[in-house]
């Protein structure tokens, strides 16, 4: 990402995973977020405004697969942010959690990916949170 905008390589990743295979990964969605989810880990910026992170497609699920790699997240508190709409209103959600939300919380960041879970037009942000202090 730089500059806030999205690099070529993630909307390649997008493309690459096509519509079977996320019919695929809705089938074995079992748990909370369900359907779809796309997780962004090891997030990094720099002065210059560059950010890097790592980016996951798949589905929360107990089931065992050979087909995929597995990515565990530890139980945290979420912040969760329900979002009617296309993915313009999921980014305009997404900037107003920090600059307006979180100041005025009484929470902050706690180490942990954020999450964001779409199934047709709706969506949730889930942002990994512990008290202030």
């Amino acid at each position: 990402m730089v500059n806030e905008i999205l690099s070529p390589t993630y909307e390649d990743m997008i493309a690459g995973v096509g519509e079977s295979r996320l019919k695929e990964l809705a089938t074995i969605s079992n748990g909370e977020p369900h359907g779809i989810v796309h997780i962004s880990v090891n997030y990094s910026e720099s002065v210059e405004g560059k950010a890097t992170f790592e980016q996951y497609i798949g589905a929360v699920t107990t089931e065992k697969t050979e087909t995929y790699e597995t990515l565990a997240i530890p139980s945290l508190l979420w912040a969760i942010f329900e979002i009617d709409g296309d993915w313009i209103q999921v980014e305009e959600h997404w900037q107003r959690i920090y600059s307006e939300w979180l100041p005025l919380s009484s929470y902050e960041l706690a180490e942990g990916p954020e999450i964001l879970a779409s199934k047709e037009q709706k969506s949730e942000i889930w942002i990994a949170i512990k008290k202030k202090g």
